[in-house]
């Protein structure tokens, strides 16, 4: 055993010292609950795949498109995330620096907690940054108050007609086995957003 090995043993016997334990608890204690992770993998593919299962298995249409308007934004401001990395800082930068209301972060936040579960369950992640180990590790939010009825901005209004007009997304096909790119997703919208915004039913 080399001296940097023994120094190593010696400082982690210490450490455990402290907390009443030996090496042989540590070891065994690591044998019954360790377990190997899959290699890591880009968020944008681990998102494509969560969808997929979700199609396959029913899931309503409308509720993954919201789903995915979430989680999609996180991917896009983080694409060189793989499914092991995300950190509570990732999260809460990305939750801060969109300008949404409070209502939407919480939504939001709520969808992407979901899809970090699933990394976890799928052994891609061994922790999900938006479920804290305890309430005062827990990013706190302001507080959704009720406000006046407010209107978009023109360019508010643009992004919303380009993303209906262009946005494409991957999408499995159950009858070939295959991934597919689908696009104009949103453009049966093109009638509806021009009515909310200029008719004020936007929400």
């Amino acid at each position: 055993m080399s001296e940097a090995t023994r120094i190593r043993y010696a400082a982690a016997e210490k450490r455990l010292a402290a907390l009443g334990a030996t090496i042989e608890q540590a070891v065994t204690h690591f044998e019954k609950t360790h377990r190997a992770l899959k290699a890591p993998i880009l968020l944008k593919p681990a998102l494509d795949s969560y969808i997929a299962e979700k199609e396959q298995l029913g899931e309503e249409k409308r509720s993954l498109q919201t789903f995915k308007c979430a989680c999609i934004s996180f991917v896009r401001a983080n694409p060189e995330l793989k499914s092991d990395e995300p950190t509570r800082d990732h999260v809460q930068k990305w939750v801060l620096a969109n300008g949404w209301a409070p209502k939407t972060k919480r939504n939001y936040l709520g969808d992407l907690r979901v899809f970090f579960a699933w990394l976890v369950d799928e052994d891609y992640a061994d922790s999900n940054p938006c479920a804290p180990e305890s309430k005062k590790k827990r990013g706190k939010l302001a507080k959704m108050v009720e406000s006046e009825i407010t209107a978009y901005d023109p360019d508010r209004c643009e992004q919303l007609l380009y993303g209906a007009l262009n946005f494409t997304q991957r999408r499995f096909n159950k009858a070939t086995q295959q991934w597919e790119e689908e696009a104009h997703v949103f453009r049966p919208m093109l009638g509806y957003i021009p009515l909310a915004v200029f008719a004020g039913t936007a929400e």
